[in-house]
């Protein structure tokens, strides 16, 4: 049985409130969580497992729940702050609860779960360790028949007003039941082997559990609010249901108990089921945040896997009103919201390439610097946070992104060093497969050849190494001061493409037997490509000069060498089953490679901005256009308009340069109404909290470039379409995913 899992380690640790007794605080990477009192302590002992008895739940004077919508999200406290990123299973989130005066109870996810099981674990033996990994199977199928029993006799015990509440999550744990015998087997059959153990939890049918965690909160209000029915019935039930939810926890505390012993191989291999598990609860904690947000023009589906979520006191430096917002943040979104009972209101959104920095400032304060839109003026919003454990914690999640903020902003190494002049018409390429239309087919090409065939005679060995020496000859010519003078950036690149060749790769060729070799060595030396990077960008930066040049020819022998003669060897070498895996990896570091220097390429033509372009797509169009808007930082003029996969950029043209003005991400845009002009058209941009949307009408220079925009549009947002649908598709299979 085909098997795999990624998790963190769980921790249980008693914590001290003001106004309460001391309780037992889940510390998690999730955004839902509980507190418990000491007495859940003595039954999680006694169960192993992670069951919790509701009615353990503690509800103090500062910890209340609202009450939560079907798939719901709690309350957060002033304090806190929920991560469902993790890096390893040491990782850990000191994170208080919510809860509720009314009584509702939520699930939480959380990667830790410091149980004193975990502290006997970390002093035993790998066979130690299976052996209880095995009997609290056991333990675990027996609660799963429990609550199927349970199901079966609410046939006969429980009205169907109230049954029909339950019969979903009861649905899912047949799957999971099913899923959990297969799995038992599949353990057996392992012996305790950690390498064979981590292959076992990679099984993508783990994703069942994701789509119970989803319904758990529905669940759990439901029995709350049936709590005399359930109680005099079913009295086990209100505890076993929460099982399932924490099973997943409980498997990453195995998993990591067992890379004490482990070699370094497999220690990685168990930290990929680790990270397989987090994958499983972060999927679900996303889901849930998902249907609590209300009002977003952004559709939230698109933002990404929710990293952190938790409430802060605003207290000034923006537009905001001063007061308490819950604030998310998404791997592309950071989304500031007010509490509306049940759910979360939108206020305001930031991309993440607007987050400039993070501070610290005083015990308790965070001070976040935020680019506006257009990326033109900096403010500083100041937020409050009771814990300055969590004040910290929020800090290393946003330093994370702005990191990497830094890097989009980085100078322009190479093309500072080309002193291209500022001719009046010209500006630097936007897309390498225009300068190099041989890279358009190396990076489209999946085709491997007819397998079982030979290579054809062209890449045999005797005429690879004919054209290595005629590749390193023409370098030598390119390099001769006597012949011509190649511009000083290239030159430098030149030499270093002679040494590489001359001195390691025909030498390798001369030495081998056969042509399948070399992609072997390719392959133990895909570092050694890494110059080609360079020399993509430079050499298309240079378009602007050599183009007008007679001699220009001779300087793309490089591009056809390497990606003609060497990716057509890979691909017929694809061929044959004993260099498939060879040859596809290095095929696969070319388109690498390439994608590498398109992102440098956009990067160092389109300055002042800020634009992720490994998320932004591919560039589609590019058009001058007049554009009108009613958005006051906005001046109507003429833009260089581009158009991604994913966001459309407003630049204005500074030869060689296209200067930043905008960005309008796609996953806020509708086309607007119809206009009575042949070459203009409209989209209109989603405002949050029921504003009217901000309309641009753009003028193309004829109605056929109209139109063509018009039909890459309507393409795009039907993307976006179709990836909300995949979305909300793999969140409704993983309800079945265990059965099949």
């Amino acid at each position: 049985m085909k098997m795999t899992l990624k998790t963190t380690k769980l921790a249980l640790e008693y914590v001290e409130n003001d106004k309460t007794a001391k309780c037992l605080k889940l510390r998690c990477d999730g955004h839902l969580h509980i507190v418990l009192r000491s007495s859940t302590l003595r039954s999680w002992e006694r169960s192993h497992s992670g069951a919790l008895d509701s009615d353990d739940l503690g509800v103090g004077p500062q910890r209340r729940i609202i009450s939560s919508p079907p798939l719901s999200l709690c309350r957060v406290s002033s304090d806190s702050g929920y991560s469902t990123c993790s890096n390893s299973s040491a990782a850990s989130r000191s994170d208080s609860v919510v809860s509720d005066s009314e009584g509702d109870m939520i699930a939480w996810f959380g990667s830790r779960l410091n149980l004193r099981d975990e502290e006997s674990l970390a002093t035993k033996s790998a066979t130690d360790h299976f052996s209880y990994l095995m009997e609290k199977e056991e333990e675990y199928l027996v609660c799963l028949r429990s609550i199927l029993r349970d199901y079966q006799g609410m046939n006969s015990k429980t009205p169907s007003l109230i049954r029909q509440h339950f019969d979903l999550i009861f649905k899912q744990v047949e799957v999971i039941y099913a899923f959990q015998m297969a799995l038992q087997d599949s353990l057996t059959e392992t012996r305790g082997q950690p390498e064979k153990l981590a292959r076992v939890f990679t099984n993508e049918q783990f994703q069942c559990y994701s789509r119970y965690m989803v319904m758990t909160p529905a669940v759990q209000r439901d029995l709350l609010q049936y709590a005399s029915h359930f109680k005099e019935h079913f009295p086990d039930l209100k505890r076993n249901i929460l099982k399932p939810s924490l099973r997943i926890n409980f498997y990453a505390m195995i998993l990591d108990s067992f890379k004490k012993e482990a070699s370094q191989e497999v220690k990685s291999k168990l930290q990929e089921a680790i990270d397989y598990l987090n994958q499983v609860k972060r999927k679900a904690n996303t889901e849930m945040t998902l249907n609590t947000v209300i009002h977003s023009p952004v559709d939230l589906r698109l933002g990404g896997d929710m990293l952190y979520i938790g409430e802060l006191n605003y207290i000034g430096g923006g537009t905001l009103q001063k007061k308490k917002y819950q604030l998310i943040l998404f791997e592309n979104l950071l989304v500031i919201t007010s509490m509306k009972p049940p759910y979360f209101k939108y206020k305001t959104h930031y991309r993440v390439e607007q987050l400039e920095s993070v501070v610290a400032s005083g015990d308790n304060e965070l001070h976040l610097n935020v680019l506006s839109e257009g990326q033109t003026q900096l403010a500083t919003l100041k937020f409050r946070i009771k814990s300055t454990k969590i004040r910290d914690e929020w800090i290393s999640e946003l330093q994370k992104i702005t990191r990497r903020n830094t890097k989009l902003t980085q100078g322009r190494g190479s093309v500072s060093k080309l002193q291209i002049p500022r001719q009046q018409f010209r500006t630097l390429p936007l897309d390498l497969s225009r300068v190099f239309p041989l890279l358009k087919e190396v990076v489209m090409d999946d085709a491997a050849g007819e397998a079982g065939r030979e290579p054809v005679d062209g890449y045999s060995l005797p005429n690879m190494n004919q054209y290595e020496e005629m590749y390193v000859n023409k370098l030598s010519s390119l390099l001769n001061p006597e012949i011509q003078r190649p511009p000083e950036a290239l030159g430098d690149l030149l030499e270093k493409l002679h040494r590489l060749h001359s001195k390691k790769f025909l030498p390798t060729l001369q030495r081998l037997q056969k042509v399948s070799d070399f992609a072997d060595y390719l392959g133990e030396n895909l570092e050694e490509l890494q110059v080609y990077i360079d020399y993509l960008v430079v050499r298309s930066q240079l378009t602007v000069k050599l183009d007008e040049e007679p001699q220009a020819g001779p300087y793309i022998c490089p591009v056809q060498h390497v990606y003609g003669i060497y990716f057509g060897l890979m691909k017929e070498l694809c061929t044959s089953e004993k260099c498939k895996k060879s040859a596809q990896r290095v095929m696969r570091r070319l388109r690498e490679d390439i994608d590498l220097a398109q992102i440098r390429v956009l990067k160092e033509a389109i300055v002042n901005g800020r634009v992720d372009f490994q998320r932004s797509g591919i560039l589609l169009l590019s058009s001058p256009m007049e554009v009108k808007t009613r958005k006051k930082e906005i001046r109507a003029g003429e833009y260089i308009v581009l158009l991604f996969e994913n966001v459309i950029i407003l630049t204005r043209p500074k030869q060689p340069y296209y200067e930043y003005v905008m960005d309008i991400w796609l996953d806020q845009v509708n086309l607007g109404p119809p206009t009575n002009h042949d070459c203009t058209f409209r989209v209109e941009v989603r405002q949050g909290g029921r504003k009217e949307p901000i309309t641009y009408e753009m003028c193309a220079t004829s109605a056929e470039v109209k139109q063509k925009w018009m039909r890459r549009l309507h393409q795009q947002m039907l993307v976006q379409v179709a990836k909300i649908r995949e979305r909300v598709a793999s969140a409704g299979d993983s309800a079945v995913g265990g059965s099949r």
